[in-house]
């Protein structure tokens, strides 16, 4: 008892903390390459496939195309998608640089809440889309269709940013607590 834990049971829990602490570093580069991805996947979905039912994206007023909508169901949509443009817009900013490990966890959480309510937009697009009535000089059965799965594509992108970002903040929490009980073992 005095002479303390063998030498080979000394190198063996340094192994595991070694081995812990590299775990750590390997969970928080993940955890920054899925935010970064998810944001590449969320942009997609507003950018190359919503978009294509605004017009004037690009400015603070833009213009929902859906007749299926009323004139204030419009309005909300397209104050909708003017905060997500600012909200992508700050994710970008954030994929710029290194996200320092102090903010890592705050930042894997704002992706997330930030999925979310994308999510619950392109539900909302994807409602007035289904909603068209088909009709000769307005939307073929065929156009609409088209544009159900370009939504689908974008909820799918956002649900995969959604996983993405779940398991970062999963594995990222796994190695924290391997590293700490590895650490109590030396």
């Amino acid at each position: 008892v005095r002479a303390g834990a063998r030498g080979e049971d000394r190198a063996s829990a340094n192994a595991q903390t070694t081995g812990a602490v590299i775990a750590l570093q390997s969970a928080e580069e993940s955890a920054r390459s899925a935010y970064s991805q998810a944001y590449t996947l969320a942009q997609d979905a507003i950018y190359a496939k919503v978009d294509d039912f605004f017009t004037d994206v690009y400015t603070v007023n833009p213009s929902f195309r859906m007749r299926s909508a009323s004139f204030d169901e419009r309005q909300s949509v397209e104050a909708e998608r003017l905060a997500i443009g600012a909200l992508l817009e700050d994710w970008n900013t954030g994929t710029q640089q290194t996200v320092p490990l102090a903010e890592l966890d705050s930042r894997l959480q704002q992706a997330q809440s930030d999925l979310e309510r994308i999510k619950a937009f392109l539900n909302k697009v994807s409602g007035f889309v289904s909603e068209q009535e088909v009709a000769e000089g307005l939307v073929t059965s065929e156009e609409k269709t088209a544009q159900e799965a370009v939504l689908l594509g974008a909820r799918s992108s956002v649900d995969s940013a959604r996983g993405v970002i779940s398991g970062a903040r999963t594995g990222l929490a796994s190695a924290r607590s391997g590293a700490q009980v590895a650490s109590l073992s030396e």
